[in-house]
């Protein structure tokens, strides 16, 4: 990165690592819910998941999980659950974007 990206300022960032569950955001709502109740409103959520994801903003299915061996996940909707419960903005993207992202943002680039 050339350092054009600059970062909104963040009131809090909490994070959690969910094991596969056997239904998509079994736990998800709820961890933000607790956090709500502990931290305050929540401005915004940036979300990251295991993909296959479909995440074309312009797309019918924008939020959701494409084919995947995972039981159960196969176009599951992961946006909409979270939308409906939390109602405010929601970023998602891969597990893995998000991983190279936060290294980035620490300042311990390789």
């Amino acid at each position: 990165m050339n350092g054009e990206l600059r970062p909104r300022k963040c009131r809090k960032v909490l994070w959690c690592l969910l094991p596969i569950p056997t239904s998509p955001c079994g736990g998800c709502a709820n961890f933000f819910a607790a956090a709500e109740l502990k931290f305050g409103p929540i401005d915004s959520i940036g979300f990251a998941c295991v993909g296959p994801l479909d995440l074309r903003t312009e797309s019918p299915t924008y939020g959701h999980m494409l084919a995947t061996p995972k039981f159960g996940w196969s176009r599951a909707n992961l946006l909409d659950p979270l939308q409906f419960r939390c109602g405010v903005p929601i970023a998602i993207d891969t597990d893995v974007a998000a991983a190279a992202l936060l290294h980035w943002l620490s300042g311990d680039s390789v």
